[in-house]
């Protein structure tokens, strides 16, 4: 994965993490969002982004060949469960590491 996806991707993760907290500090966000709805089509757009980066990565996951189908799982649920804690993780070290172990072969 080049450098500008795993930005791109963890930038989408961050604007959805400071997104969440809008959630539990509703009154700091109130003047920058303004109105109703404008607040649910930018929960909108977030949402999507963060499901699209959601489905690129399992896909990336099971994409690879010589993994082991434990490994695939394990990280599908984690991506699915903790999205914006899993996904930085797996796109800054865990992809390089199944690139690495894809290429050396891997059986299941």
């Amino acid at each position: 994965m080049s450098i500008y996806t795993k930005l791109a991707l963890t930038i989408i993760n961050i604007i959805n993490a400071i997104y969440l907290q809008s959630f539990f500090f509703p009154q700091i966000f109130v003047p920058i969002i303004g109105s109703v709805e404008l607040d649910m089509a930018l929960g909108f757009s977030i949402n999507l982004l963060a499901f699209i980066n959601l489905v690129f990565l399992i896909y990336r996951v099971w994409n690879f060949r010589e993994i082991r189908k434990y490994h695939k799982w394990t990280w599908t649920l984690l991506l699915i469960y903790l999205p914006i804690i899993a996904s930085v993780f797996y796109i800054w070290k865990k992809d390089s590491e199944f690139i690495i172990e894809n290429n050396l072969g891997t059986t299941e």
